[in-house]
This record gives structure tokens, C-alpha cells and sequence, in this order.
């Protein structure tokens, strides 16, 4: 029985002690709130204390400025004064960010890669070909118009020089030929002819001479009718001249037009670079275009601007000048005499694109904006002003 009396205790304890420990677990624990509390505020501080940068917009850049006409165009006797394709085009894209321009111009586009690396300029812009060469050294944007090297030739033939050749040696040997064969047919009339037609009875020079003469007049379907052969024999040689010289005369009169019909054709000295072996080519100082001649094997002679280099070529002191193709078909519609052509061809396709330092961030902001140029088709008729 008092087994039996000390259940209900026992009931008593193990509930009570079941009720105090959901109690004692579900109290917050005051240490984990001040643990929490201080974890909160730690990354607070460390926010705080490293805010997420966000650059800015300048509010003014050095541009370094190099190229030619007509990507950029100096003003003579003003430092520092462009204006051209290249430079409006950027001078737009800065607007439109409100950021101002500080122009710096440079003698050449090596020299400008130069100063951009060394921190002179922030950005470089003129007809700038991206090269892998210089994507390792500097930072480009997308193009902004695809170019490539042309070639500027000398012709070697005009008026004078088709006469050259219409009386050059193969000239006077087929003259030579053609008479050899108006002498043997003017023989063999005579042979058939002499002792029956009155024309031929003088003696040989004077009979093979009518006979010459009536070959001529056969060949060249005159037919005057003041010499005609009489005999059997002459009439053969005749019919026979008469076929020949259908296609002899055909080919003679062809040979003619042809090289009378180049005299107003121009044909090109440097067609290609393979051409350049062995001939004098011209090109701009600290462009690209330098290296491109040097590795056709031609003799490079530089010169300072692209007009010095045409003037050369037209002076006949090179044989070409290898430049950038919209570059030169600019400067040939502002030519008014000489005899230059621009190859058919473009080697060495590249695009022009505005130049940064490495890890610029201003490089996103220029290329986002002229991405939007391009989409709002405002790109192209800025391109067609200038060319």
C-alpha cells in the first residue's frame, strides 16, 4: 500500500520538472542578445567603414590628339587647335557626359600611345588603328569605323608611253614579219605574172614591188583594181593572200587598238604589297603603315605628314605610298594634278577606336556613349560630313 501512495508523488516531481525545463529553454538567453547586438553593430562599423565607391565623371580630361587630314585637322598658327572626324566625335560623346576637353596635340600616333602611357593624357583620340601590338600597352573602346592600309601607286603609262610601245622591238619585228610575207607573196606573183601581164614585165624589183603592192591592196580590202593577177598561178596566190590576210589584218588592227586603247588606261607601277620588293615606298613617320611596308621587303622612306608623302610620289621619287585607305582617297579628291591612283585592295583591316589607360574607368563611360550614338544612328552622318 505504500507502493501504491507514492505513485501520485512521483507524478508530481516529473510534471513539475517537465514544466520547468520548457521554461528554462524558452527564456531568451540574456548573453546571446548582447552577442547578437554587438555582431549587428560590427557590420555596421565595417559598412561604414568601406562604403561601395562609385565613380565619378571627370570633370575635365587631357585628350592627346595625332592623325591626319581628315580625322584631324590642325589650325595653323594655333596651338593646340583641331577640330576633324576624331576630335568632334569625341567632342560630342564629352558633352553629352559634361565633361570639359583639354587638347593636347601630338606629332604622330606612336608618339601619343607614348604620352598616354606615361600619364601626360588621359585619353588618346585620332585615327588610331587597334593593333594587338598596342591593345597589350593601352585600353581600347569599340571601334568607331573600320579602316585598313591602301595604296597610293605612280602610273606607268600614259600617251608617251603607249607610243613607246606601239614602236617597241616586238613592234618593229612583227613590221618586219608582215613585210617578209608581202615580199614572198609579192615574189611568187611576180613568178606567175611576168611573162603574161604587163605589170610585172620590168624586171624583178620593179615586178616584186607591184606584186607587194597588190598583196597590200588585197589585205587591206581597198582593192584599187589597177593591178589584178592574170594567170592561173597568180590567181591562186592571190585566193590564198586573200584568206591569209582576212585574219592578218584582223589581228594587226586589234594589236593596234589595244595598245592605243591603254594609252588612256593607266596602269599602276605597285598594284599590291607584294610589288614593294625592291621599290621605294613611302610612308608616315610612327604609323603602322611603316611596318606594314618594312614587312613587304620594301625601301621605306618616311616622311612627316601624308601630303609630303604624295607629293614624293607624284615627283616620282617613290614608287607608292602604303597609308591608311580613307585617309588617301581624302587626300586624292583635294589633288588637282598629277596622275596618282589608289589600288584596288585594302590589307591589313582595322578599326579606329579611342585609346585609355589600362583599368580606366572612364573607358565604360565613352563606349556606353558611343554605343548610343550608334544606336541612335547620329554615327554615321558625322562620318559623312567629313568623308
Amino acid at each position: 500500500m505504500s507502493d501504491i501512495r507514492m505513485i501520485p508523488k512521483l507524478l508530481i516531481i516529473v510534471f513539475s520538472t517537465v514544466i520547468w525545463a520548457t521554461h528554462a529553454y524558452a527564456e531568451p538567453n540574456a548573453n546571446d542578445g548582447v552577442q547578437e547586438a554587438l555582431s549587428a553593430a560590427e557590420v555596421a562599423s565595417r559598412v561604414e567603414e568601406t562604403p561601395e565607391e562609385v565613380p565619378k565623371l571627370p570633370k575635365s580630361v587631357r585628350v592627346g590628339v595625332a592623325g591626319s587630314v581628315p580625322f584631324v585637322v590642325k589650325t595653323e598658327g594655333v596651338a593646340n587647335e583641331t577640330t576633324g572626324l576624331s576630335v568632334e566625335l569625341w567632342r560630342l560623346m564629352a558633352s553629352r557626359l559634361e565633361i570639359g576637353t583639354e587638347i593636347v596635340v601630338y606629332p604622330s600616333v606612336d608618339e601619343l600611345i607614348m604620352g598616354l602611357e606615361s600619364g601626360d593624357v588621359r585619353v588618346a583620340v585620332g585615327p588610331i588603328s587597334i593593333t594587338r601590338g598596342r591593345a597589350e600597352r593601352v585600353e581600347f573602346t569599340q571601334p568607331y569605323m573600320q579602316s585598313g592600309i591602301g595604296i597610293v601607286t605612280t602610273p606607268t603609262m600614259g600617251v608617251w608611253g603607249a607610243l613607246g610601245q606601239l614602236f617597241s622591238k616586238g613592234f618593229w619585228i612583227a613590221v618586219s614579219v608582215l613585210l617578209s610575207v608581202l615580199f614572198m607573196v609579192g615574189t611568187m606573183l611576180w613568178l606567175f605574172e611576168r611573162r603574161r601581164n604587163d605589170h610585172f614585165d620590168d624586171g624583178f624589183v620593179p615586178g616584186v614591188a607591184n606584186g607587194m603592192w597588190l598583196a597590200i591592196v588585197t589585205m587591206t580590202t581597198v582593192g584599187y583594181g589597177d593591178i589584178a593577177p592574170m594567170t592561173k598561178g597568180g590567181r591562186v596566190v592571190a585566193s590564198v593572200w586573200m584568206i591569209i590576210a582576212m585574219f592578218t589584218a584582223s589581228s594587226l588592227t586589234a594589236g593596234i587598238a589595244t595598245v592605243l586603247t591603254m594609252s588612256q588606261i593607266s596602269t599602276a607601277a605597285v598594284e599590291t604589297p607584294n610589288d614593294f620588293q625592291g621599290r621605294k615606298v613611302g610612308a608616315v613617320k610612327g604609323t603602322e603603315n611603316a611596318r606594314f611596308v618594312q614587312r613587304y621587303g620594301g625601301e621605306l622612306v618616311l616622311y612627316d605628314s601624308v601630303k609630303e608623302a604624295l607629293d614624293a610620289a607624284n615627283r616620282r621619287e617613290v614608287s607608292a605610298v602604303a597609308h591608311d585607305r580613307p585617309i588617301l582617297a581624302h587626300h586624292l579628291q583635294a589633288i588637282s594634278d598629277g596622275e596618282l591612283l589608289l589600288a584596288e585592295g585594302i590589307w591589313d583591316s582595322q578599326g579606329y577606336g579611342f585609346a585609355f589607360q589600362l583599368d580606366d574607368t572612364l573607358r565604360r563611360d565613352i563606349e556606353l556613349s558611343l554605343l548610343g550614338l550608334k544606336e541612335r544612328r547620329e554615327l554615321e552622318p558625322l562620318i559623312g560630313d567629313w568623308l
